[in-house]
């Protein structure tokens, strides 16, 4: 029972993501996975709403537009996902091998 417990914790945790470009800056503080507030400039267009959900298209956008994401590069790639102690290049390199 504890470890849905901690299941639910951790899904109502609140998260807080701030984007800087040139002086403005964009908080966006989610809820439950979902968007509850968004303060920004009125001058910056920023294409996400509130109620809208968390996806990884928040990051995309914020890299594309040359924002930053909590201090650091939007654009920076995340740990490299792998299966079996390989990543997908070597995966594919050795189905490859074999026929």
């Amino acid at each position: 029972m504890k470890t849905y417990v901690k299941l639910f914790e951790s899904w109502q945790k609140e998260e807080v993501f701030v984007m800087k470009k040139a002086g403005a800056v964009i908080t966006v503080t989610a809820t439950n996975g979902k968007i509850e507030r968004i303060d920004k400039p009125k001058e910056v267009t920023f294409p996400f709403t509130e109620g809208q959900l968390v996806t990884v298209f928040l990051k995309g956008w914020a890299c594309k537009n040359g924002w930053t994401w909590n201090g650091e590069s939007a654009c920076t790639q995340g740990k490299k996902v792998t299966l079996f102690g390989m990543d997908s290049k070597s995966r594919i390199d050795k189905l490859r091998s074999r026929s």
